[in-house]
């Protein structure tokens, strides 16, 4: 089997001093999709933040491919881990191939110039999930379910080892959230990626994944 993506060991976490969580222990490997499982309010965005970076743990370690994030310089960590938050993105106008190029970014110069390689994958993320079709549509126009497709497909286009995202079936219908779930299972099998996500729907996340992560305060 190969070695864990994302690891943490007694990991304690919250804002300031206050601790919302403790002694969290999982692993998470390529090809693998997790659920993290809780009520709003019981730290399932805390812990995402914590896990990728964006907030210091109040104990224990977290590790990214064998190594403790604290050791990545934040370009770094943004080759290595794709982050999709609640809020997508501010009001633009921007087109949705302009969304997907967006996760080129931490690989390219100061102009922010694409190479062929970069426009390839980007093609491919775009084919992936589903949206080549619409690549000149303004994202603002989407659908909450396309939306969300191409929040997901910019940080496919990041092409990271592991992709975490923050309650990315929230606000959609039932088939929807179905879509969006079968997307993470395709991505996490057929690209090798290690994906953890949060939710608050329990019943799909356990119909839908055999691994979950339940978390309450």
């Amino acid at each position: 089997m190969s070695a864990a993506s994302l690891t943490t060991k007694k990991l304690n976490i919250g804002y300031g001093k206050k601790e919302i969580l403790a002694d969290i222990n999982f692993e998470l490997f390529p090809g693998e999709v997790i659920g993290v499982l809780g009520k709003n309010g019981t730290g399932k965005s805390t812990l995402l933040k914590t896990l990728c970076g964006l907030l210091p743990s109040l104990g224990g370690s977290v590790e990214l491919l064998g190594n403790p994030i604290s050791s990545f310089s934040r370009r770094e960590m943004a080759q290595k881990v794709s982050v999709v938050l609640t809020g997508g993105l501010p009001a633009s106008s921007l087109s949705v191939e302009e969304v997907f190029r967006l996760g080129r970014y931490p690989y390219t110069n100061y102009w922010g110039e694409l190479k062929e390689d970069d426009l390839a994958i980007i093609h491919e993320a775009m084919e992936i999930v589903g949206l080549l079709p619409f690549r000149n549509a303004n994202f603002f126009e989407l659908s909450d379910g396309q939306k969300q497709k191409t929040l997901i497909g910019r940080a496919l286009a990041q092409d990271t080892p592991v992709l975490i995202l923050d309650e990315p079936t929230s606000f959609l219908d039932i088939p929807s959230k179905m879509e969006i779930v079968k997307l993470l299972k395709i991505i996490a099998k057929e690209k090798g990626k290690a994906v953890l996500f949060s939710c608050h729907d329990w019943e799909l996340v356990l119909s839908m994944l055999p691994l979950s992560l339940l978390i309450s305060n």
